[in-house]
């Protein structure tokens, strides 16, 4: 059966509290940049409608969002990790010089700041892949995992990659994979990614079927584009596993 648009999932599978503390968190962030709402459009290059309705919890932060929203807060002055923006958890944001300070640091000997330091590290690492991934690959996806659909190949706090393709052009190269999607209603999912009933539909199905999503497969639904995932970065401070190419 086609999942008719209104179907489609259009929210994060959170609660309305969690939506509610990320907005919150969102907002901090933002404060200490200095930036305005105003001055938002100019310095993000994003809408100072949609960082509003982020801000005030009107609407969820998808995770297309948080890569672009992390990267706009760094150039701001302002290190915040996406772990952090999305879950509340890990590092908390702190200035720019800050983190430049410290990274010119030597490793801290005290015991109870090896933590911070191994998972500040690993953000410094990670925002370093991503962008070497996105300039040695021309059409480059990233994202950060929100939900656990895709566990456990991917899990949430984690970060993956791809080359994006046009929708006419996934039946050549993404079907029966693991890809970043982008639907006609602007949601970004990671699913796999399978041929529809007929040319030009697809299906998206996780791989967790215990997953908390509001659907575990997606029938015949139109694609924007899609990216086949060729790089996986887990957290070091996480697991001993670090970063996978496909």
């Amino acid at each position: 059966m086609r999942v008719e648009e209104k179907d489609l999932p259009t929210v994060l599978p959170d609660s309305e509290a969690d939506c509610l503390e990320r907005s919150k968190r969102l907002k901090l962030a933002r404060k200490l940049t200095g930036i305005t709402l105003e001055a938002v459009p100019e310095k993000f290059g994003i809408s100072k409608h949609t960082f509003y309705a982020w801000e005030s919890g009107r609407n969820p932060i998808r995770d297309k969002a948080v890569t672009k929203i992390i990267t706009a807060l760094r150039q701001a002055g302002v290190y915040c990790t996406a772990e952090w923006l999305v879950h509340g958890t890990g590092l908390s944001p702190r200035f720019m010089y800050e983190v430049s300070a410290a990274s010119e640091a030597l490793h801290p000997t005290q015991e109870d700041s090896t933590e911070e330091w191994e998972q500040f590290s690993d953000e410094l690492a990670v925002l370093s892949e991503i962008k070497v991934f996105q300039k040695v690959n021309q059409n480059a996806e990233v994202r950060f995992i929100t939900d656990d659909g895709m566990m456990p190949t991917y899990s949430p706090g984690e970060y993956v990659g791809g080359i994006c393709f046009s929708a006419d052009e996934l039946a050549g190269v993404a079907l029966n994979t693991h890809c970043i999607v982008e639907l006609t209603n602007g949601t970004s999912l990671i699913r796999h990614l399978s041929q529809g009933s007929k040319p030009g539909v697809f299906n998206l199905a996780c791989l967790n079927v215990q997953a908390r999503v509001s659907h575990h497969v997606l029938y015949d639904v139109e694609l924007l584009k899609a990216a086949p995932i060729i790089w996986h970065r887990r957290l070091s401070y996480k697991t001993q596993d670090r970063t996978h190419y496909s």
